[in-house]
């Protein structure tokens, strides 16, 4: 009786063992049923490869960008869809990660089946271990960031044709024929200075940053501070052809006689008050000395034959 007892009880044992073997293996495929589903649920492209690096899911979302059933997705199939300029790159950083075991991301266009278009996307994967530190999984993603991508190219390009003006503006500062500066404030103060206003101005006597009254104060005589005045307090440009001034040119030591055309142009934002004038000047000295000579000649003959 008490073997049987035993046997009973021995039976009992073993039935409740195996009951419960087979609850554990149920819940193991419930939770691996659960994530499957939310896997294959989530609005991300998901994917997951083996230590060897070949592709062994890919969730719906992967094949549905791509337009290709999943299989041929799988293994290094998924090298099908990546720009042919990004595969290399891709593949190459790839095995070095395979080798290395670090998260690997990189940046690659992917076509989109739907229209055959290459969208940029950023797929990161990070590797699976063990409790010994082996890398048995990769699990990845594909994001898209083909709109950031694509901002970004447009602001790359945007500041790169800024930057190509500003260098074809500072050629053409420093390389034109004219007398080109800047003047700040009330005061005039020179903030930029051309090399042929420079030639013409400075030689040995400072410019940048002192006032023009002080740089050149013979311009008083001829009317060019009030006529800097009127442009600084009404905001409207002015123009001169031929304009007679008197003034020491760099290098000489008495004032001389000039002509020039220039333009003093008021810089503002709209409806602020003006903060510079940028000075355009031209010399026509030798034009304007000729002209006088001819008319000179002119009166000459005419007078000769008034008088014959």
């Amino acid at each position: 009786m008490s073997g049987s007892s035993r046997s009973k009880s021995g039976g009992s044992g073993d039935d409740d063992g195996q009951s419960l073997t087979a609850g554990q293996e149920d819940n193991e495929n419930n939770r691996g049923d659960r994530f499957r589903e939310m896997v294959e649920a989530n609005p991300a492209q998901l994917w997951t490869a083996q230590p060897d690096g070949g592709l062994d899911y890919v969730n719906p979302q992967v094949a549905s960008y791509a337009g290709l059933p999943a299989d041929v997705l799988l293994g290094d199939g998924w090298g099908r869809i990546v720009h042919p300029l990004d595969l290399t790159r891709a593949v190459e950083r790839w095995r070095s990660c395979l080798q290395s075991g670090e998260t690997y991301t990189v940046e690659m266009r992917l076509q989109r089946g739907l229209d055959l278009q290459y969208r940029w996307h950023r797929t990161i994967a990070e590797p699976v271990r063990n409790s010994r530190g082996e890398i048995v999984q990769w699990v990845g993603t594909n994001n898209d960031i083909d709109e950031q991508k694509r901002a970004v190219e447009i602001a790359d390009a945007a500041q790169m044709r800024t930057q190509q003006e500003r260098e074809r503006l500072r050629r053409i500062f420093h390389l034109a024929p004219a007398a080109i500066t800047l003047y700040h404030g009330p005061s005039f103060i020179t903030d930029l200075i051309n090399p042929t206003a420079e030639a013409i101005l400075g030689a040995g006597r400072a410019v940048l940053g002192k006032p023009l009254r002080e740089v050149v104060p013979e311009l008083e005589d001829d009317g060019i501070f009030d006529i800097l005045d009127r442009v600084y307090a009404t905001g409207e440009p002015f123009q001169a052809k031929g304009m007679r001034l008197v003034f020491t040119r760099a290098g000489e030591t008495e004032p001389s006689e000039s002509f020039w055309d220039f333009v003093l142009q008021p810089l503002n934002d709209a409806g602020e008050p003006v903060t510079d004038i940028l000075s355009h000047a031209v010399e026509v000295t030798d034009m304007v000395l000729a002209r006088q000579q001819r008319l000179r000649a002119d009166n000459t003959v005419s007078a000769t034959a008034a008088r014959e």
